[in-house]
């Protein structure tokens, strides 16, 4: 997928979802969901975007994928999925119509879209900031999340790209 594909599948659609993959380990009882962070999947207007890490790099990929998956698991941990639609969107069974998508040191890769962090800005207000920089996966946040990517970044000049998706 390129950026002119992106922005004809994202313009005009809207957050439907947010999914994390991860594992069961069938071994506890009561089974537990153990979440992984290395990927955030966003269903906007029907399609699954995937936004996963590449490696310890502190950047992450943007592919459109049919199902969520958490990777590669232990033989033993079952693989799992949650939706976590009510934690992140603030009108989770409201409008959350896209109106743009930053992204920071964007590059058409040959597997998809690769770029240094991004932020979805929805019509109702809410900005959701994905910062790849994170030990343990993808960071989700808002404008303090940026804040921090920013400061920690070693490259303070980062070239953004602003995709305007109200339609």
């Amino acid at each position: 997928m390129k950026l002119a594909e992106l922005k004809v599948l994202l313009l005009g659609a809207e957050v439907d979802d947010v999914f994390v993959a991860g594992f069961l380990d069938t071994s506890e009882r009561p089974l537990r969901f153990y979440a992984l962070y290395r990927a955030v999947f966003f269903e906007c207007g029907g399609a699954l975007l995937r936004f996963g890490v590449v490696g310890d790099t502190g950047r992450m990929q943007i592919t459109r994928v049919d199902v969520v998956v958490p990777g590669d698991l232990d033989d033993d941990l079952e693989p799992a999925s949650t939706s976590i639609r009510q934690v992140i969107l603030e009108h989770p069974d409201g409008s959350n119509r896209l109106r743009s998508l930053h992204l920071w040191d964007v590059v058409d890769g040959p597997d998809g879209i690769e770029c240094a962090a991004a932020r979805i800005d929805l019509s109702n207000g809410q900005k959701i900031f994905l910062d790849p920089t994170y030990h343990f996966g993808i960071r989700l946040g808002g404008a303090s999340q940026q804040t921090v990517w920013a400061e920690n970044s070693p490259q303070r000049d980062h070239i953004h790209c602003e995709m305007d998706l109200s339609g």
